[in-house]
């Protein structure tokens, strides 16, 4: 997969048929707890994609097509979790703003690191 650089004929414009889409490519779809629970993101269409198999490419170390498993939610989590915010602030304050579900931020980084990790390794990355 190649990308186009801003378009053009200049420096780092390059042109490939059957470069394909996006649906062409392994996609890792993350949710947290909160949004998976409110249907915000369109969670609830984006698990139909993947049952139906519509969501990338992914596939399972054995080569064959996965179905559910590139929708993922991480448990405990909200949506702010995603980002460094919540391991730079106290625990007590972004638990009493509510910015953060009952599990350690640091190890809600893990996880996300870890799932996107083993994604890559089954997608032979």
């Amino acid at each position: 997969f190649e990308a186009n650089n801003g378009g053009g004929t200049g420096e780092g414009a390059q042109q490939q048929s059957g470069a394909g889409c996006i649906h062409d490519l392994p996609i890792l779809a993350l949710y947290s707890k909160q949004w998976s629970s409110r249907g915000w993101g369109e969670f609830r269409a984006m698990v139909a994609l993947g049952r139906a198999g519509l969501l990338g490419s992914c596939r399972n170390t054995e080569g064959k097509r996965n179905i559910m498993d590139n929708v993922r939610v991480v448990t405990g989590t909200y949506h702010l979790e995603f980002s460094d915010v919540c391991s730079l602030l106290p625990l007590w304050l972004s638990r009493g703003v509510e910015q953060t579900g009952n599990r350690n931020p640091l190890d809600t980084m893990d996880e996300i690191c870890n799932t996107s990790h083993q994604f890559l390794v089954e997608q032979g990355w």
